[in-house]
């Protein structure tokens, strides 16, 4: 790789950690491209290199977002199954503190979703979403003593996922968290028990 290269790369990864900084601590409609500029000490044409406002914005949440998923599960799958903490127990660990997050940062993830929905093309994150969603069904398939991949995991993985992705829309636009997290609780808890070895 070309020290240039290697230079504008080292831009980009400084843009969008002060980017996710700046859009958690002031918001979404706080945060100016000028601000991050500033903050990654870069003009605000290396910021906008790597993206407007708004597709910025998605980047780096969903960045953020997919690496947490992943350190968990990769932690998570660490460790052998046991008897003694289930698989709906290791999904719930994973859901539960990002909904907390989600709970606590409400207009963050309104103007997440937000952003979202006015998106014109999804596939980066879709690819993103894939990766999580194939690790939670490994997962699956080690506490069912089953070879992955298996097409009964990955639906009930992308049963999980989804219902859990409607929880944290649920809990960002006001509606009862308690009650969104307990028809959560209830899918996870359904579609984990289908893993138990026959």
């Amino acid at each position: 790789m070309s020290v240039r290269r290697a230079g504008q790369l080292e831009r980009e990864d400084r843009v969008k950690e002060w980017a996710l900084r700046l859009f958690i601590e002031r918001g979404y409609a706080g945060t100016s491209v000028r601000d991050i500029a500033a903050a990654a000490e870069v003009s605000t044409g290396t910021v906008r290199n790597v993206g407007d406002k708004a597709s910025l914005f998605l980047l780096v949440m969903e960045e953020s977002a997919t690496s947490y998923a992943l350190d968990v599960w990769r932690a998570i799958s660490s460790v052998p199954p046991t008897p003694e903490r289930s698989l709906a127990d290791e999904v719930w660990s994973y859901f539960s503190v990002t909904l907390d997050v989600a709970d606590a940062n409400r207009k963050l993830f309104r103007d997440y979703w937000a952003a979202y929905v006015a998106r014109v093309d999804g596939r980066e994150n879709e690819a993103r979403m894939a990766g999580v969603i194939e690790a939670v069904a490994a997962r699956w398939c080690a506490h069912a003593g089953r070879e992955f991949p298996d097409e009964e995991a990955t639906v009930a993985a992308y049963a999980m996922y989804s219902t859990y992705a409607v929880t944290m829309l649920a809990i960002s636009t006001g509606l009862d968290p308690q009650q969104y997290r307990g028809y959560l609780r209830a899918v996870v808890e359904h579609q984990c028990a289908l893993a138990i070895p026959r």
